[in-house]
């Protein structure tokens, strides 16, 4: 059969194109561990005794360029052997949910590709239950440091670190610090399935009839739930019962008589313990003991009774007389160091959170000497919860409070009110798992660019009582639902309380969004030097919840003059965007007034991060400006409707004890009609597409892809290339080296933060401009990219005669496609080579900012020197926002374009003609990787039509 024409192949797909066209939380098991999260699981992480818990082959060995110069383990893969492996001997992950990984590698120069490391899990039988998987990079040839969160698999008992180097790499890898975590928040409930429920204010129950009741229900949860409190019997507590009832098929008793608990489960307890409700200390020393003892705590009131009706039930301690000072001092190592209870001990507050310290072994601590409070929480482990709220070794204020346990490197759980936290804590391991997802989650924004974009973020949402108890006028307002609303959550909820979570994604309408409040609790990251650890426990928790944004609260400030800049702050922002999940960080300063930084902006791995510009808050500080509604709407309706800067922007706080949705709404009713009011994840969306500033992919045109302005002037002769000439897609445009250039006017490359990237191939070593956006004078505000003779690249940010120049030595070759691309922020200036950093400065003085200095390629703009380019350039794009290292890579690898624009195949952000011509040439082509086989079925037919078709002039 002959072989169809290419011409052929293309007019058929055309008519088949017109023919589309007019158609229209689980976890492992139920063993109670603790979740120690100081124990590294991992025998020998680092090669100091050799071999010794590790398994290796042909291959492996030890070295003395671990990190410090310590050992390490070395793998080192030939090319005439097999794969070559190093595993760690079994880990239990028994009663496990999530396991924390870390390690540092680094690959040794001459490593033809990546290495991996999988984290296997098994159960007792030693049958795999699946892995995850994970990239060493070739091109870090420097120790790095790397952490993830891994949930444990379904069924799995243990689990081990597998480094291998797969065939066909070549090439050496060294392994350091292996080490496997429990997490920190993992206390592993069973999920109940029958639950007695009390009344809490029952008239049948006494004080501390009430306080044994709840401190029995987490005796009990510590194998599994059976006690629940209603507080009201239409409140939350009783709503999100019926919720658990009617979704999840859990059974419930009413019972409220506190004979028929202790004839019902004498037999599950150790026996009581005796304390006075009248001393605190007494009353705190049995609080902390009755988990750990698994005894009932009694009032003394309750037993001569107790003893009368129950003899069986056998006093395990008096109390009386004894101190928190004392049972520290005798009893810490019998306690879960990984959290404490820190809540009043007055009468009314009693009760709350009795339950969850018996149920996770926690001490309970209410003490006003500071030495001893100190040594208390040092004693915590790194990344420990405190639960509760005050402290009275402190004074006075939630301020000083945060500052402490942060600096101790612990986090706060406001929960003073809470009850029945084991309940929901359970329902984490029910089966099938919970699977959380936000309304919004689905949801596509288009880009909108002539408006002032506004969100709105509800206070205090770190505090899960609000979330158990919402204020009234939030979810009962007969304003819910009718406009974009924030709402927050600590990182924790995804752990302790799936099935509230889940009530809220179902009940808030999908014009609202929700973002982590505050990490895993509350707490300061610029006071906590434990942020490694912390942010991966936390991107886990917020990746299980369906969360890309994150409210950070700090007090970094220290007082009012301290500014907020990329370089004083990235050492804790970036503790955070490393990783993938996370699309943007919204920043409050506690110290007074949450908006001191007036909505300024700064950017982390290529993330936002936007400070609160506004409070709405009924407080004098905010008189006339942003006090009421009316006040808050005056201030932003002055401010700029360009949403291609900062100034585009407000995120606005509502305090959450002032105000609930009213006036919310009253503020809405006064904005003026170029304000537009988005969730805080459209904020984040519309900043990335605002700050896709220009896109020239030169695809037999000069229209920038990212705006509507193609404006443009052509000197001299520049040429469109042949698809085979260029470096993606079916054009680019080559330039002579004399007069040839294109001016694309001032579209793009004036704005505070800058990437500018492009594909270029010089015909010849010289000096020679390829880019330019560079005034010829003194002012400094600009920047352009320069070739030398020597084949070094400069990237020059200033002015001709007031500049300051990154330099990469060996940048470019004739003859020989490079990507380059150039990165501003603040005062760092990078400079990638074909995807990789080949120098930066961090003294950069200067900014391109609102120069007038048209963009040019070709040649330069105003220099007074022509230094004109000689050769061809492709895919020139610039971004009003430094791009991260991996964002780079993509941008030289795939383009700038959405990977989910089906039929976009020449990458230029568009689907179109140049597409089709491709298309057709591909028709019929059977086999792998063909990028027009869209259906992935390793043929171009019929089949992909409709997925070509779906993309037509998107």
């Amino acid at each position: 059969m002959l072989r169809m024409s290419i011409m052929l192949k293309i007019k058929l797909a055309i008519m088949l194109l017109i023919l589309c066209l007019a158609g229209n939380f689980a976890v492992g098991d139920s063993e109670w561990t603790g979740g120690d999260t100081s124990t590294n699981l991992v025998l020998n992480s680092g090669s100091e005794n050799d071999f010794y818990g590790w398994y290796s082959s042909e291959g492996v060995s030890i070295s003395n360029d671990g990190i410090d110069g310590s050992k390490c383990f070395y793998l080192e893969r030939q090319s005439f052997a097999g794969n070559t492996g190093l595993r760690c001997h079994w880990v239990s992950v028994t009663g496990s949910g999530q396991m924390q990984v870390r390690y540092a590698y680094k690959a040794i120069p001459g490593a033809t590709g990546d290495a991996k490391v999988q984290i296997r899990f098994f159960d007792y039988n030693d049958n795999y239950l699946g892995q995850d998987e994970f990239v060493l990079d070739a091109d870090n040839t420097d120790w790095t440091y790397v952490s993830h969160m891994v949930k444990v698999k379904r069924g799995a008992n243990k689990m081990d670190l597998h480094f291998v180097i797969d065939q066909p790499v070549e090439g050496a890898y060294c392994i350091d610090n292996a080490a496997a975590h429990r997490a920190p928040l993992d206390f592993n409930f069973s999920a109940p399935d029958h639950l007695y429920v009390i009344d809490y204010h029952s008239p049948d129950l006494s004080e501390v009839e009430r306080v044994a009741l709840i401190t029995l229900q987490g005796i009990l949860a510590q194998t599994k739930p059976e006690i629940y409190f209603l507080d009201y019997e239409d409140g939350r507590y009783a709503l999100y019962l019926d919720d658990m009832k009617n979704r999840y098929d859990i059974t419930t008793t009413r019972r409220n008589n506190f004979s028929f608990y202790i004839n019902e489960y004498k037999d599950n307890v150790k026996g009581y313990i005796l304390y006075d409700i009248d001393n605190s200390d007494s009353f705190s020393v049995a609080m902390s003991l009755a988990g750990v003892l698994k005894a009932i705590p009694l009032d003394v009131s309750l037993e001569s009774d107790i003893n009368r009706r129950w003899p069986e039930l056998q006093k395990v301690m008096d109390c009386r007389g004894k101190t928190e000072q004392w049972l520290y001092d005798n009893y810490w190592d019998r306690f879960n160091h990984n959290a404490i209870i820190m809540h009043h001990t007055d009468m009314h507050e009693k009760p709350f959170l009795r339950d969850w310290g018996a149920a996770i072994k926690a001490m309970s601590w209410w003490n006003d000497d500071y030495s001893i409070t100190e040594q208390v929480i040092d004693s915590l482990h790194d990344n420990s919860s405190v639960w509760g709220w005050g402290n009275p070794a402190l004074d006075a204020g939630e301020l000083n409070m945060v500052d402490f346990v942060s600096s101790k490197n612990v986090f706060q759980v406001p929960s003073n009110h809470m009850l029945n936290l084991p309940t929901f804590a359970g329902m984490a391991s029910y089966e099938p798992e919970i699977e959380l997802e936000q309304p919004i989650s689905d949801k596509e924004f288009e880009k909108r660019s002539d408006v002032h974009h506004v969100a709105f973020m509800m206070s205090d949402m770190d505090n899960i009582n609000v979330l158990f108890r919402p204020p009234s006028g939030w979810l009962d307002s007969e304003y819910f639902g009718q406009f974009p609303m924030g709402w927050g959550m600590p990182g924790a909820m995804a752990e302790i309380a799936p099935t509230v979570i889940d009530w809220w994604y179902r009940n808030v309408p999908e014009t609202d969004s929700f973002s982590v409040q505050g990490g895993l609790g509350y707490m300061y990251p610029s006071k906590f030097s434990a942020l490694d650890a912390y942010s991966t426990v936390l991107n886990g928790y917020m990746k299980n919840a369906d969360i890309d944004t994150l409210v950070i609260p700090d007090n970094y400030s220290d007082g009012w003059d301290k500014p907020l800049t990329y370089s004083s702050y990235k050492q804790y922002a970036n503790k955070f965007t490393r990783f993938d999940n996370l699309s943007g960080l919204f920043y409050v300063d506690v110290a007074g007034d949450y908006a001191r930084y007036d909505g300024d902006m700064l950017w982390f791995d290529g993330k936002p991060m936007v400070t609160t510009r506004f409070t709405l808050w009924d407080s004098p500080q905010y008189d006339g400006l942003s006090r009421t509604g009316e006040q808050l709407a005056n201030s932003i309706n002055q401010l700029a409707a360009d949403s291609t800067s900062e100034e585009g922007y407000s995120f606005v706080i509502v305090h959450a004890w002032s105000y609930g949705l009213e006036e919310v709404h009253n503020a809405i009713q006064d904005f003026d009609d170029n304000v537009r009011v988005v969730t805080p994840d459209e904020m984040i969306d519309q900043l990335y597409f605002n700050t896709k500033a220009a896109y020239w992919p030169l695809e037999l045109d000069t229209e920038n892809r990212f705006a509507d302005n193609h404006s443009y002037e052509k000197f001299g002769s520049p040429e469109f290339t042949s698809e085979g000439e260029a470096k993606r897609g079916i054009s680019a445009i080559r330039f002579d080296g004399d007069d040839d250039s294109i001016d694309f006017g001032n579209q793009a490359g004036s704005s505070e933060w800058l990437t500018a990237a492009f594909w270029m191939k010089s015909r010849r070593l010289q000096l020679q401009v390829p880019v330019d956006k560079l005034p010829n004078d003194n002012s400094g505000t600009g920047w352009n990219v320069k070739l030398r003779e020597t084949g070094e690249i400069w990237f020059r940010v200033g002015s001709e005669s007031n500049h300051q120049t990154i330099m990469a030595a060996n940048g470019y070759s004739p003859g020989e496609w490079v990507h380059v691309a150039c990165t501003l922020n603040e005062n760092e200036g990078r400079l990638y080579i074909n995807g990789e950093l080949a120098a930066e400065r961090t003294d950069i003085v200067h900014s391109p900012a609102n120069t007038s200095v048209p963009i040019r390629i070709g040649k330069p703009a105003e220099a007074a020197v022509e230094e004109a380019f000689f050769g061809i350039l492709d895919d020139v794009v610039i971004y009003g926002r430094p791009l991260s290292h991996e964002e780079i890579r993509s941008l030289m690898n795939d383009g700038p374009c959405s990977p989910y624009l089906k039929g976009d195949l020449n990458k230029d952000c568009r689907v179109d003609e140049t597409d089709l011509f491709q298309f057709g040439k591909s028709w019929l082509e059977k086999g792998e990787g063909i990028s027009a086989d869209f259906d992935q079925n390793q043929s171009v037919d019929l089949r992909d039509f409709p997925y070509f078709s779906e993309g037509w002039q998107k």
